[in-house]
């Protein structure tokens, strides 16, 4: 008989345990995440809009919180702000309006939806919208929109026929063919924007130039062009292209600004994101041979603690006090504490910014200095990454323009002139592409030579991905025919 235990047992003996207690006293410093403190550091982070919709939200949860008039009678505990025209900052900001005309669309609807608003139409939608239009049959309508699904936003058709009429397949239903799919695309190519529905770039600019009117000179040869040497076009070999259809340089030139006045992705334009217009934080102007930094402190409302309030949590008049009131109020006077360290800090950064930058101020891209944020830290006595935080999404006003603050900061290369900043070299480049021959734009390799010539020792690879930021085309597509 065998016997199973249910616990595994040693002797107590075996094991020999010795405690010891002992009490240290150790000395250090550290920082606490205080929800006050983060309070602060989130303030820092959040641009102008942002920072504008945080403190309305506050207001609206804490009764202490006032917005403060330009009233010299009023009962408020306040931090005092600068004035500033508001429509005035919007005009020298260079801001545009947002608002649409009427829809052209009001009045027409699809089977399930009505056309959105102008900046949210997408070209689907805009598709859909013409298809509603046409005294069709429900089964070409069908056949519409499967096409009009397959139109990518660039406005091309990226399915076959044949992939069409199979995802129009429907378990005792009747799959269109072909030839009737191809009869609706072909209705659909007609729609607005002109081109839509073309299944290669070729068709779509054909699609274009076969809707305008046949007296324009040359529109026989540029289809010729279109359909049968559109490659060699984009390959820039002209000198063949026009030898072959027998025709001299000076007309083949108004060919190919026929072909280039067409649009060859029609898509484009719609579903585009609402544009978010900014509104500058910090304000740089020239006074009797001095830059000026100033914030927009109209982006932050003047914030008040309600007297009436405070009064009756400091028991001077009213009753008893209230934990919730006394929180509002703690909450509220360290709110207004944070909004006017934000500033301050925002602008002790800002005028070591523009006092290291005079020069870009005075002269442009090509005067900008080299500079990192640790030398901004240096001279404002705060960390790399407060300085990193406050240059997060605001913007800085200036006489050439508006820019986020992180604009003013850039590498080094070394030169003979120097050091010199990569967004002066980037300015240099954009100054030697904009005054090249045509003819005979300049390689990455030569902008490399014309730069060292100039004590600039740039690297042509280091050219050709200064070149590709500033979205300058390599030079075989800048070539002109000429």
């Amino acid at each position: 008989m065998v016997t199973f235990k249910s616990k595994f047992e040693l002797p107590v003996e075996n094991f020999n345990f010795t405690m010891k207690s002992s009490l240290q006293l150790k000395t250090g410093q550290s920082l606490t995440m205080t929800p006050q403190l983060q309070q602060a550091i989130r303030l820092l982070l959040l641009s102008a809009s942002e920072l504008h919709q945080e403190i309305q939200d506050c207001i609206e949860a804490n009764m202490m919180l006032e917005l403060v008039e330009d009233d010299p009678l009023n009962e408020y505990e306040s931090v005092p702000s600068l004035s500033h025209d508001e429509s005035q900052v919007n005009h020298e900001a260079g801001m545009q309006s947002t608002d649409w005309q009427e829809s052209i669309y009001e009045g027409f609807s699809l089977d399930l939806e009505q056309i959105p608003e102008a900046e949210t139409l997408s070209l689907r939608r805009h598709l859909l919208w013409q298809l509603n239009l046409l005294p069709i049959s429900e089964s070409d309508v069908a056949i519409g929109v499967a096409i009009i699904d397959a139109i990518d936003p660039d406005g091309r058709l990226v399915a076959s026929t044949e992939e069409i009429s199979i995802a129009l397949q429907s378990p005792g239903g009747e799959t269109p063919n072909e030839d009737e799919i191809s009869s609706v695309l072909k209705i659909i190519q007609t729609f607005d924007p002109l081109g839509v529905g073309a299944k290669t770039l070729s068709e779509c600019l054909l699609i274009q130039l076969g809707d305008l009117s046949s007296d324009i000179p040359f529109l026989e040869t540029a289809k010729t062009c279109v359909r049968d040497f559109l490659q060699m076009i984009g390959g820039r070999g002209y000198e063949k292209v026009y030898r072959s259809l027998g025709v001299s340089r000076d007309d083949f030139r108004k060919v190919l600004e026929l072909i280039q006045s067409l649009n060859p992705r029609p898509g484009n334009g719609y579903g585009v994101e609402k544009v978010e217009y900014v509104v500058p934080d910090v304000f740089v102007f020239c006074e009797k041979g001095r830059w000026v930094v100033e914030l927009n402190e109209r982006v932050v409302p003047r914030l008040g603690v309600n007297k009436s309030y405070s009064n009756i949590v400091e028991g001077k008049r009213g009753g008893v006090m209230t934990s919730t009131l006394k929180r509002h109020l703690q909450e509220a006077r360290f709110l207004i504490k944070s909004l006017a360290s934000r500033n301050d800090t925002l602008l002790a950064v800002a005028t070591a910014i523009v006092e290291r930058q005079k020069g870009f101020l005075a002269f442009g891209d090509q005067a900008m200095k080299p500079l990192v944020m640790h030398e901004i830290a240096e001279v404002v006595n705060m960390h790399e990454s407060t300085v990193s935080r406050v240059t997060s999404h605001k913007y800085m006003h200036t006489p050439r323009g508006v820019f986020e603050l992180k604009y003013f900061f850039s590498s080094q290369l070394s030169g003979d002139l120097g050091t010199i900043s990569s967004v002066a070299i980037r300015a240099v480049i954009k100054k030697l592409v904009a005054a090249e021959n045509k003819l005979k734009p300049l390689s990455d390799s030569k902008l490399s030579e014309v730069l060292s010539s100039h004590g600039i020792q740039v690297a042509r690879r280091t050219v050709a991905k200064y070149r590709e930021v500033l979205s300058i085309p390599a030079s075989s597509e800048r070539r002109k025919f000429g």
